[in-house]
């Protein structure tokens, strides 16, 4: 601190906007902090609840559709089995069949098509464009529900949901409903952003083609917790994981998507402030160098003015100046003191050549010319006395040294009589000192009556 007062002044200003730049620097430095930590973290947390909204989705999804081919297979039986309804003679209740199969496809985006067999003596299926022919009924065996009425089935690559129509019939009616696996790992996907992957395993069987890679899907797969971080290739990445029931089967959603996607949008903006961070500290560091520059050129133009042959470059300036002053304002009271008592000894010199008559020949105006001149305020209206003091004896008997000391007793009585003259009058001049002897001039205006009373009394 010590070292920093004894700084220029000019390097001063240079290390002041240093300061400047701190707060900038500190600001960008904590908001870089902040996005690492709290930021980044309650951004993994709001994508993993996003994620898991989507998931939910989907799952209502999967659920509505049950309920409703559920009770679809209620209503088709309502006034007449599907299994008695002959397809050559009754084709309105055929075309309300493929009716409501058309609104069956047409409830839900996850549905790829619908289609009813029926297993009689002459097997056909029924569409929402109408009905099919079947030549080879054993082909479609594997359709036929032994132990339940309801199941979801995965065959080559695609989920199917089977739904038991016939209804106490002894003749088999099934309800076939094939999902769009594309769209619904397409919603999978929509909760996720670059450089993420989605799956789906159903009873623990992958459905539909993924991207997620090996490693990957093995540590999330075989992950104990449902959701948590995982490394892969020096990236991290978050994943989620999320069970739902289905008539007596495990459907498992997963996602796993990179931090770095996740922080993208932020990260863009990180950098954009740590660049205008540092060009502001750039733009700011040039222009405080420029305007101190600016702002200590008067100073620098005045301390060579004032100190041209002086070798002041090294030291604080203003400390520098102040010491100057010191000593100019030392010298200037010297001055003032020397030249007050000059000046008291041209007055009391002049006034002693009065008294002498060395002016003698002069008027009385060009007296007061000449005394006016030389600095005595005297007037026409000006009264002047003549005032002796003598020392006759000490004042103690017992300090005779006083008295008989003359030199000591002279200095003495001398200051004693310009002090309280000087008090008095504005014009009080010593003209005679000696042997304790004193003369004093006084000069007296009209006003001064009372004054001079004081001063005698």
């Amino acid at each position: 601190m010590k070292k920093f007062k004894t700084f220029t002044f000019k390097k001063k200003l240079q290390i002041y906007s240093l300061f400047i730049c701190i707060p900038i620097i500190a600001v960008a430095l904590i908001f870089k902090i902040l996005l690492n930590g709290p930021i980044q973290q309650q951004m993994v947390e709001s994508h993993s609840k996003s994620v898991s909204n989507q998931f939910n989705y989907l799952n209502q999804q999967v659920t509505q559709l049950e309920n409703y081919v559920y009770n679809l297979s209620y209503s088709l039986n309502s006034n007449k089995s599907v299994a008695e309804v002959d397809r050559y003679t009754e084709f309105t209740d055929i075309n309300e069949i493929s009716n409501q199969l058309f609104l069956l496809e047409t409830n839900s985006l996850i549905i790829e098509n619908s289609e009813m067999i029926i297993f009689s003596e002459d097997p056909y299926i029924i569409t929402s464009g109408g009905t099919i022919s079947i030549s080879d009924i054993s082909a479609y065996d594997q359709f036929i529900l032994h132990k339940t009425n309801r199941e979801w089935r995965k065959q080559n690559n695609q989920i199917l949901l089977l739904q038991d129509v016939s209804v106490q019939s002894q003749v088999d009616v099934v309800l076939v409903v094939q999902l769009n696996t594309e769209q619904l790992l397409s919603i999978l996907s929509a909760a996720n952003s670059n450089d993420s992957f989605s799956a789906l395993t159903i009873d623990g069987i992958q459905i539909g083609d993924s991207q997620i890679p090996k490693k990957i899907k093995q540590k999330v797969f075989d992950a104990k917790n449902s959701k948590g971080q995982i490394e892969y290739e020096g990236n991290q990445y978050n994943y989620l994981s999320l069970i739902y029931p289905h008539l007596n089967q495990t459907w498992k959603y997963y996602s796993v998507v990179s931090i770095s996607s996740i922080f993208e949008p932020l990260a863009t903006v990180s950098s954009l402030l740590l660049l205008t961070s540092l060009i502001c500290i750039a733009i700011t560091f040039l222009l405080t160098q420029i305007y101190s520059r600016w702002y200590y050129k008067p100073i620098r133009e005045l301390m060579e003015q004032v100190f041209k042959e002086e070798d002041w470059s090294h030291v604080n300036e203003f400390q520098y100046l102040k010491n100057k002053w010191d000593t100019l304002t030392e010298e200037q009271h010297s001055l003032k003191a020397n030249s007050k008592n000059n000046k008291e000894r041209i007055f009391t010199s002049f006034i002693n050549q009065i008294i002498q008559g060395r002016y003698s020949y002069y008027t009385d105006s060009e007296l007061l010319a000449k005394a006016n001149n030389l600095g005595l305020k005297f007037h026409s209206n000006s009264q002047f006395l003549l005032i002796n003091f003598q020392l006759t004896d000490s004042i103690n008997t017992n300090e005779k040294a006083v008295g008989k000391e003359k030199n000591l007793s002279n200095f003495l009585i001398n200051n004693i009589i310009s002090d309280i003259s000087s008090k008095f009058f504005n014009t009080a001049l010593i003209v005679f000192n000696q042997n304790n002897f004193v003369t004093v001039f006084i000069s007296l205006e009209n006003t001064d009556q009372e004054i001079e009373n004081d001063f005698f009394e």
